[in-house]
């Protein structure tokens, strides 16, 4: 009695070399040989997607069954486009549907989610193949190292300024800092007052540190700007208590202009005296001296009073009252009035005496007239 298996007869025409065993009816039938069934499930490694329909001499060259590697890297290594770069495990990343299809989400698989602009990167543009086998750095700089327009003056800390949305749009709020930017500091950029390394370079937070070259007074008011100035601009609402100083703002003083009396930055070399600013405007010649303010008042120019009687030691009586100034004062008073007070100093073409009787016309005469004599 012959063979009842099929190995028995068929062993010659075994495509397998009997890797798979003797049971042929598992796969084949009766009907034709070439007609097949194999159930891929019951092994360990189920076909699906596109591992479907696949010929099995693509997976197991010259028949092949023993020792198949069923990882995605030992059959699709010459398909890897990442040249090895992200090791073997291809099925993190992929699935057989194919190569296209990926179910790697780096927002919950890494703890670098991937955010606004970082959505649109490329991996290889972070995941380069020289890098490999390096932990990939996850702080800004280690990628933009490159794009840095700083130069490495304002550290690595690149996420204090700037976001994931985009570079460019750089936002620090500088209020968390000792100086909140007011006024005209908010446009400024971060370049004018930080030329030197951000973190190393202690900035002074006075106005001089950055402002020394437009202190038109030449440093005389010291360095406390702010006690007149404002962040809005070096000229807008300037605020000065002159009440303060030697010659407060008085009458018509009080709505003039700086520049008005202070032509120049200097504002310590203008002098407090009336004549510093109302030369031109003394009718006197300077014969009163040039301290206007005992006759006039600084509410208006021509209003002015004068007591002789009570503000000298020459009591004006008789002829005298009523005599313009520049009677008796006639030449120019640089400091003190050393204008004498005898008679004969001034009437000396009038003294009929002739100088015999001396310069004391008091004695004899009064301010009534030169005609009465006393008794």
């Amino acid at each position: 009695m012959g063979p009842l298996d099929c190995v028995g007869c068929h062993a010659t025409v075994d495509k397998h070399q009997g890797s798979l065993g003797n049971k042929c009816a598992g796969c084949h039938n009766e009907t034709k040989w070439k007609d097949f069934i194999f159930d891929h499930g019951q092994t360990k490694f189920s076909l699906d997607g596109k591992h479907k329909g696949v010929a099995c001499a693509d997976c197991h060259p010259k028949h092949k069954y023993k020792d198949v590697p069923v990882n995605c890297h030992g059959c699709h290594k010459k398909d890897d486009k990442h040249k090895g770069q992200f090791g073997e495990k291809c099925k993190d990343c992929h699935n057989t549907l194919g190569w296209a299809t990926q179910k790697f989400n780096h927002d919950k698989d890494t703890k670098f989610p991937l955010e606004d602009a970082h959505a649109r990167v490329l991996c290889a543009q972070c995941h380069k193949p020289e890098d490999k086998d390096a932990k990939l750095k996850t702080d800004c700089y280690s990628c933009h190292k490159l794009r840095d327009e700083h130069q490495g003056l304002y550290g690595e800390k690149c996420k204090e300024c700037h976001n994931v949305k985009q570079w460019k749009e750089a936002r620090f709020d500088h209020s968390r800092t000792t100086f909140a930017l007011r006024g005209k500091h908010e446009k400024t950029k971060c370049k004018d007052c930080h030329p030197g390394h951000l973190y190393n370079d202690k900035l002074p937070a006075k106005c001089l540190a950055c402002h020394r070259s437009s202190d038109v007074h030449s440093g005389q008011l010291g360095e406390l700007c702010e006690r007149c100035h404002n962040e809005k601009g070096w000229s807008t609402d300037v605020k000065f208590d002159h009440n303060l100083v030697r010659f407060p703002l008085l009458g018509a003083h009080a709505a003039l202009g700086c520049e008005e009396c202070h032509q120049s930055g200097n504002f310590k070399n203008a002098k407090p005296g009336c004549a510093t600013c109302h030369d031109k405007d003394d009718v006197h010649k300077r014969q009163l001296s040039s301290r206007c303010e005992r006759c006039h008042f600084a509410k208006d120019w021509k209003a002015w009073k004068f007591d002789h009687n009570t503000q000298t030691h020459f009591e004006l009586k008789g002829a005298h009252k009523g005599i313009v100034c520049q009677a008796c004062h006639k030449a120019e008073v640089t400091d003190k009035f050393d204008t004498p007070k005898e008679c004969g100093v001034c009437h000396a073409d009038q003294d009929v005496h002739q100088g015999a009787y001396g310069r004391a016309c008091q004695r004899c005469h009064d301010q009534e007239s030169f005609k009465r004599v006393a008794k």
